[in-house]
């Protein structure tokens, strides 16, 4: 990955005045904020960022840490990614990832399996879950994760991976175990 990374892609948007307040997907998305992996799937300007940033700025302070991740068509590289999503959760878990950042960007990078095993060793010993949004997900072409682009993984209660046919626009993952599962 070459250059500095582009930091207003890991803000949460700001809430505009005039919203429509949505009490009832705000709570469903309370409780799935409790599950490992929840999904988001809606066309374009049904209002999906804009939810999230409503609940997450609806959580009482400290209730919970949430890193946001606003992909584009870079992020298809795989080392743009992973240097992406690490940054975005050091965000809220200062040092996290380091030792799997610096592996990403050697000059000979070790298999990415060594790389997210790193990353998952260093969330697991963070006290606190994590909330990661990763808005525009239908934007990636997963082929380089391993499985068919427009396939989407998801949590199981065992850390084990469970692959389904969705359309994704926004991946809510929360606690290491959902990060396990993502990766």
């Amino acid at each position: 990955m070459a250059g500095p990374l582009l930091e207003t892609k890991l803000y949460v948007p700001k809430l505009r005045r005039g919203l429509v307040a949505r009490p009832r997907l705000s709570e469903r998305l309370s409780r799935g904020g409790e599950s490992k992996l929840a999904l988001i799937s809606a066309p374009a300007g049904f209002g999906k960022t804009t939810l999230l940033a409503e609940w997450l700025a609806a959580a009482p302070a400290g209730a919970q840490s949430a890193a946001w991740l606003s992909l584009d068509q870079g992020d298809n590289q795989p080392a743009s990614f992973w240097a992406y999503l690490i940054t975005a959760l050091q965000t809220v878990a200062p040092g996290v990832g380091a030792s799997a950042l610096s592996l990403l960007q050697a000059p000979q990078p070790p298999p990415i399996e060594t790389i997210l095993a790193t990353l998952l060793n260093e969330l697991s010993a963070v006290p606190n879950d994590i909330v990661l949004v990763l808005a525009g997900c239908f934007i990636l072409a997963f082929g380089w994760f391993g499985f068919n682009p427009g396939s989407m993984l998801g949590a199981s209660g065992n850390g084990s991976l469970r692959i389904g046919s969705v359309a994704v626009n926004t991946m809510l993952a929360s606690g290491a175990g959902a990060f396990g599962a993502m990766l």
